[in-house]
């Protein structure tokens, strides 16, 4: 198991108001057979990772409750439209967040109110994502966890 918490230092593209957020870069690859959703996702899942270059394939990923995170979008196609929901498949219901692609971002902010456990999906398809857990602040730090 790995886990991986980066802070962004150089995202030119998000405002300054966004500074100490927690960054997660989103791409869309071929899914391997150890993925959770493997025959289920029409073949292609989410990989995200702290940087362009870190992606791991349909990471658990930890949010931090009153902190922002960013999901910033590597070219991901209209099809695939990225988005956060209560459902485990995904396909645009039960939405916690609008959907985003192409270089597009999503900042996310878990409040008291939000949900401790859900699920970043895809809004047009299904089964390309995984687990999202929130955390107090006096918790942990947010990370993406790949096994």
């Amino acid at each position: 198991t790995t886990t991986t918490t980066t802070t962004i230092t150089e995202a030119y593209w998000l405002p300054e108001y966004l500074s100490d957020a927690t960054i997660f870069y989103v791409g869309l690859r071929q899914a391997s057979p150890t993925n959770p959703f493997f025959g289920c996702s029409g073949g292609k899942v989410y990989f995200v990772g702290p940087s362009p270059e870190q992606l791991a394939e349909a990471p658990h990923l930890t949010l931090i409750q009153g902190k922002a995170h960013v999901f910033k979008m590597l070219n991901i196609p209209s099809e695939r439209s990225f988005y956060l929901t209560t459902s485990l498949v995904g396909g645009g219901e039960r939405s916690l967040s609008p959907s985003v692609f192409g270089h597009d971002y999503l900042v996310y902010t878990p409040s008291l109110s939000s949900p401790t456990d859900f699920f970043y999906q895809s809004a047009n398809a299904t089964c390309t994502g995984y687990k999202v857990t929130v955390l107090d602040p006096s918790t942990s730090t947010s990370t993406s966890t790949s096994t």
